[in-house]
């Protein structure tokens, strides 16, 4: 528990993407609890809980923001983009049903960290 990662945003034009960073609080084989560090938010938490179903997992996201005083205006802007949110859970939902752990491939193609996957629209 507690290491970072960062991601990078798209570019805008010339304006390099955003990066927000991330510390892992919790990470078992049940759940899964970011801690979403931007300037933008006094508080954001990223919770994955895994449940056993069969042969498969359900996987259950929730994020929680509390933004700012001085960001508030941009929360329409964030629930307008949910949408993008929800296309790149189902991206990640769709690299998970295509993986295969046995033969380390996405779809018959070789796994190199998943960089370069892109499922659905």
């Amino acid at each position: 528990m507690g290491s970072t990662f960062d991601t990078i945003g798209a570019a805008r034009g010339r304006r390099p993407g955003e990066r927000t960073s991330y510390r892992v609080v919790t990470l078992d084989r049940t759940t899964n609890t970011i801690e979403i560090l931007h300037h933008r938010f006094t508080c954001g938490v990223w919770t994955m809980h895994f449940v056993p179903n069969g042969e498969r997992t359900k996987v259950d996201c929730a994020v929680d923001l509390t933004a700012k005083r001085r960001y508030l205006p941009i929360l329409p802007v964030l629930r307008a983009a949910r949408g993008s949110l929800l296309q790149d859970l189902n991206r990640l939902k769709n690299l998970f049903e295509t993986y295969d752990a046995a033969t380390g491939t996405i779809d018959g193609r070789e796994d190199n960290g998943g960089s370069d996957y892109s499922s659905g629209p």
